[in-house]
């Protein structure tokens, strides 16, 4: 049967082409296109990490010794178990189906972000919807894809998590939070949400037991003594460096603090950082403004939390507005994100383009600001230029994107009274 969907926006005479022949066209060309950038693929790129980590824990290996010439593994170690799997392979089959993974969960992330929204958007909309989120976050999507990162991997679980929590399946909620933050550290805010929101003795025990077991089963299944010694090796690779107050000041790093640094002091840095260049607007001490970003994050997490809790007194359910909210703080806190990260974004922005079409929330404010995140996500080097698109970096577009929908996400709930703040889905 020809596809009606589809006949309306294809040449003349396609449209009679069935729908199962088109998906499958559509689906040879994304293998053709894994498979040729798997091919291309070398040992120094970041699915060799995962592979190398599912490798060395498989084979007992020091999980955090980096050979010379490769990335760091900078994942806690049950990121190591999650990978093993990649780790039983070959290394170029490994590549390849973890990138025809991202593939489909691209696609699965969609389908459960419209499962959140329906009970709150009309269908006749819900196109329009997906639709302009899906061009609004296309290139964070794609270059979390070209790079074979594990991004998708992360956020797929922690909005399954949100929605579970919304609907009252509490442990599945914290199981799959609790598998998300394992893998990389970021969601670990979504715990912050949800034990403000279930503030009993019999919640926080659950998530204090998922925590413990997270830890404590790559451990066991690697012995006590190399347990331990990951989790040394684990803090003393990565955390220990933005404990110690190190900030990763790449143009492409979208965090809080390394925005303002590139924006106060001169941070030219070697070539592989900026390119030689500098961002900085005014001058200050960095050693000054190292501590301001903090402060400013502290602060901005602090909001967030207190929101929560004015919402939860109010008598607002826990929502996505929250939830969004959350999971941008913990970008913007983060020691380092890249703009591959940024795939989250796409429950925020489906979000305010459900409040743009649905009269929700039929403000200015939102379509200026979803407006400009549809700008960022049709920008590439192809059309502004690689130099372009490093200065847009450099300057946090995204930085401030973020926390403009932080800030505004922190007061619509309480604006409505929970009367159209999107929460426990159907």
């Amino acid at each position: 049967m020809p596809s009606p969907a589809l006949g309306g926006f294809l040449p003349s005479g396609l449209g009679k082409v069935p729908a199962f022949v088109l998906t499958g066209a559509m689906a040879c060309a994304a293998l053709a296109f894994a498979a040729d950038r798997v091919a291309k693929e070398q040992a120094s790129g970041d699915v060799h990490v995962f592979w190398q980590a599912g490798y060395d824990y498989l084979h007992g290996n020091n999980l955090y010794e980096t050979r010379p010439g490769l990335l760091s593994f900078i994942y806690p170690p049950f990121a190591a178990l999650f990978f093993v799997p990649l780790g039983a392979l070959p290394f170029k089959v490994a590549a390849f189906l973890f990138f025809v993974g991202n593939y489909l969960l691209w696609y699965f992330t969609f389908v459960w972000i419209v499962k959140a929204l329906r009970p709150f958007e009309d269908n006749a909309s819900m196109p329009w919807v997906i639709g302009l989120t899906f061009l609004a976050t296309f290139k964070l999507f794609l270059n979390n894809l070209t790079t074979i990162q594990v991004n998708n991997y992360v956020f797929l679980p922690a909005l399954i998590a949100v929605y579970c929590f919304l609907k009252g399946r509490d442990t599945a909620a914290i199981a799959l939070a609790g598998l998300a933050t394992s893998i990389k550290l970021t969601p670990v805010l979504l715990f912050f949400w949800m034990l403000v929101r279930r503030p009993t003795a019999r919640f926080w025990g659950s998530c204090l037991l998922a925590a413990a077991m997270f830890v404590a089963v790559p451990a066991v299944l690697r012995g006590p003594s190399q347990g331990v010694n990951d989790i040394r090796d684990y803090y003393k690779t990565f955390l220990s460096v933005f404990v110690e107050g190190g900030v990763n000041v790449n143009n492409s790093n979208q965090n809080l603090v390394g925005t303002i640094l590139r924006y106060c002091t001169d941070v030219s840095g070697p070539a592989g950082d900026n390119d030689g260049h500098t961002f900085h607007i005014v001058d200050c001490d960095p050693s000054s403004v190292r501590v301001a970003g903090r402060l400013l994050s502290i602060t901005l997490l602090v909001g967030v939390v207190l929101s929560s809790i004015a919402q939860a007194r109010a008598g607002v359910p826990p929502n996505l507005y929250e939830a969004s909210a959350y999971l941008l703080t913990g970008h913007l806190v983060a020691g380092c994100t890249w703009k591959a990260h940024l795939v989250t974004l796409a429950l925020p922005l489906a979000l305010i383009a459900s409040d743009i079409f649905s009269g929700r929330k039929q403000s200015l404010w939102l379509k200026l600001l979803f407006g400009c995140f549809c700008g960022l996500g049709m920008l590439g080097k192809e059309i502004v230029g690689k130099q372009a698109i490093m200065f847009i970096n450099a300057y946090g577009f995204y930085t401030i994107g973020m926390v403009l929908i932080v800030l505004t996400f922190l007061i619509l709930p309480l604006q409505k009274q929970g009367s159209a703040a999107p929460s426990a889905a159907d």
